[in-house]
Protein backbone atom coordinates (compact mmCIF):
# COMPACT_ATOMS: atom_id res chain seq x y z
CA UNK A 1 0.00 0.00 0.00
CA UNK A 2 1.65 3.38 -0.70
CA UNK A 3 1.90 6.27 1.67
CA UNK A 4 -0.92 8.23 0.26
CA UNK A 5 -3.21 5.43 0.62
CA UNK A 6 -2.37 4.76 4.18
CA UNK A 7 -2.87 8.38 4.72
CA UNK A 8 -6.69 7.97 4.11
CA UNK A 9 -7.13 4.85 5.86
CA UNK A 10 -5.56 7.13 8.83
CA UNK A 11 -7.44 10.01 8.61
CA UNK A 12 -11.01 8.74 6.87
CA UNK A 13 -12.84 11.68 7.94
CA UNK A 14 -11.28 14.40 6.71
CA UNK A 15 -11.76 13.03 3.09
CA UNK A 16 -13.59 15.46 1.15
CA UNK A 17 -16.53 14.53 -1.59
CA UNK A 18 -15.22 14.39 -5.15
CA UNK A 19 -16.10 17.63 -6.40
CA UNK A 20 -14.21 19.05 -3.41
CA UNK A 21 -10.84 17.39 -4.14
CA UNK A 22 -8.16 19.56 -6.20
CA UNK A 23 -7.70 19.14 -9.47
CA UNK A 24 -7.72 21.38 -12.69
CA UNK A 25 -9.86 24.26 -12.38
CA UNK A 26 -11.79 23.88 -8.61
CA UNK A 27 -9.35 25.99 -6.86
CA UNK A 28 -11.76 27.74 -5.24
CA UNK A 29 -13.85 24.98 -4.29
CA UNK A 30 -10.94 23.05 -2.56
CA UNK A 31 -9.33 25.97 -1.00
CA UNK A 32 -12.82 26.98 0.81
CA UNK A 33 -13.05 22.85 1.77
CA UNK A 34 -9.88 22.98 2.91
CA UNK A 35 -9.90 26.36 4.73
CA UNK A 36 -13.40 25.56 6.46
CA UNK A 37 -12.07 22.01 7.51
CA UNK A 38 -8.86 23.53 9.23
CA UNK A 39 -10.89 26.15 11.08
CA UNK A 40 -13.42 23.31 12.16
CA UNK A 41 -10.86 21.49 13.81
CA UNK A 42 -8.42 24.37 15.07
CA UNK A 43 -5.76 23.38 12.64
CA UNK A 44 -6.00 27.02 10.75
CA UNK A 45 -2.77 28.57 12.48
CA UNK A 46 -0.82 25.20 10.34
CA UNK A 47 -1.70 27.16 7.10
CA UNK A 48 0.13 30.33 7.38
CA UNK A 49 2.78 29.58 10.41
CA UNK A 50 5.67 27.72 9.63
CA UNK A 51 7.26 26.67 12.25
CA UNK A 52 6.22 25.08 15.64
CA UNK A 53 6.10 27.69 17.96
CA UNK A 54 6.87 25.45 21.11
CA UNK A 55 10.16 24.24 22.30
CA UNK A 56 10.24 20.66 22.68
CA UNK A 57 11.91 20.72 25.84
CA UNK A 58 10.61 23.29 27.49
CA UNK A 59 7.08 22.34 26.73
CA UNK A 60 6.54 19.02 25.34
CA UNK A 61 3.13 18.22 25.40
CA UNK A 62 2.47 21.56 23.78
CA UNK A 63 5.42 20.96 21.02
CA UNK A 64 3.93 17.02 20.40
CA UNK A 65 0.36 18.28 20.26
CA UNK A 66 1.35 21.16 17.79
CA UNK A 67 3.56 17.89 15.69
CA UNK A 68 -0.15 15.88 15.55
CA UNK A 69 -1.60 18.76 14.26
CA UNK A 70 0.57 19.76 11.89
CA UNK A 71 0.00 16.06 10.48
CA UNK A 72 -3.52 16.24 10.40
CA UNK A 73 -3.40 19.52 8.78
CA UNK A 74 -1.00 18.20 5.67
CA UNK A 75 -3.86 14.87 5.66
CA UNK A 76 -6.09 17.76 4.50
CA UNK A 77 -4.38 19.17 2.03
CA UNK A 78 -2.82 16.38 0.78
CA UNK A 79 -5.56 13.36 0.83
CA UNK A 80 -7.74 15.89 -1.01
CA UNK A 81 -6.12 15.74 -4.04
CA UNK A 82 -7.72 14.37 -7.33
CA UNK A 83 -4.86 12.07 -8.79
CA UNK A 84 -2.28 13.49 -6.31
CA UNK A 85 0.98 11.08 -7.41
CA UNK A 86 0.42 12.59 -10.91
CA UNK A 87 -0.05 16.30 -9.41
CA UNK A 88 3.00 16.02 -6.80
CA UNK A 89 5.80 14.69 -9.23
CA UNK A 90 7.75 13.45 -6.77
CA UNK A 91 5.21 11.79 -4.16
CA UNK A 92 3.42 12.35 -1.42
CA UNK A 93 6.07 10.52 0.76
CA UNK A 94 8.56 13.43 0.07
CA UNK A 95 5.96 16.28 0.14
CA UNK A 96 4.73 14.73 3.61
CA UNK A 97 8.52 16.08 5.13
CA UNK A 98 7.50 19.64 4.17
CA UNK A 99 5.16 22.15 6.28
CA UNK A 100 1.71 22.10 5.87
CA UNK A 101 2.11 25.94 5.19
CA UNK A 102 4.99 25.77 2.95
CA UNK A 103 3.11 23.10 0.78
CA UNK A 104 -0.27 24.95 0.85
CA UNK A 105 1.33 28.03 -0.10
CA UNK A 106 3.33 25.97 -3.21
CA UNK A 107 -0.54 24.40 -4.07
CA UNK A 108 -2.09 28.29 -4.18
CA UNK A 109 1.03 29.09 -6.56
CA UNK A 110 0.49 25.90 -8.62
CA UNK A 111 -3.44 25.83 -8.99
CA UNK A 112 -4.68 29.22 -8.42
CA UNK A 113 -4.39 30.30 -11.94
CA UNK A 114 -5.67 27.41 -13.12
CA UNK A 115 -8.38 27.42 -15.98
CA UNK A 116 -11.46 27.43 -13.78
CA UNK A 117 -14.17 24.81 -14.75
CA UNK A 118 -17.48 25.24 -15.49
CA UNK A 119 -19.61 25.25 -12.62
CA UNK A 120 -22.84 22.72 -12.73
CA UNK A 121 -24.92 25.43 -11.57
CA UNK A 122 -24.17 27.86 -14.40
CA UNK A 123 -27.67 28.90 -16.01
CA UNK A 124 -30.15 27.86 -13.29
CA UNK A 125 -30.60 31.40 -12.59
CA UNK A 126 -29.59 33.08 -9.54
CA UNK A 127 -28.87 29.92 -7.21
CA UNK A 128 -26.40 29.10 -8.06
CA UNK A 129 -24.03 30.56 -5.08
CA UNK A 130 -26.71 29.47 -2.82
CA UNK A 131 -26.49 25.99 -3.85
CA UNK A 132 -22.13 26.49 -3.74
CA UNK A 133 -22.42 27.11 -0.30
CA UNK A 134 -25.11 24.11 1.37
CA UNK A 135 -22.97 21.64 -0.87
CA UNK A 136 -19.68 22.94 0.74
CA UNK A 137 -21.42 23.59 4.27
CA UNK A 138 -22.98 20.05 4.32
CA UNK A 139 -19.69 18.75 3.31
CA UNK A 140 -18.30 20.50 6.66
CA UNK A 141 -21.34 19.20 8.59
CA UNK A 142 -20.40 15.64 7.47
CA UNK A 143 -16.90 15.97 8.08
CA UNK A 144 -17.48 17.39 11.51
CA UNK A 145 -20.21 14.85 12.74
CA UNK A 146 -17.84 12.44 11.59
CA UNK A 147 -15.00 13.57 13.37
CA UNK A 148 -17.07 14.07 16.17
CA UNK A 149 -17.39 10.12 16.07
CA UNK A 150 -13.89 9.41 16.01
CA UNK A 151 -13.23 11.89 19.40
CA UNK A 152 -15.99 10.07 21.05
CA UNK A 153 -14.68 6.76 20.32
CA UNK A 154 -16.92 5.25 17.44
CA UNK A 155 -20.18 6.02 20.33
CA UNK A 156 -22.75 7.87 18.93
Amino acid sequence: MDHLSTLRLAHPDFIFPKHLQLRAGNWPRYKAAVELTCLRYGLEEHLVRHENPWCAEEHPAAHARWEAEEDACRAVILCNIEDAEEQLGSGPGAVWQVGAAAFWRAAEEQFAGSQPEQAPWVGWGGWGGCTAAVALLGAAAVVAAAWGRYLRGGRS
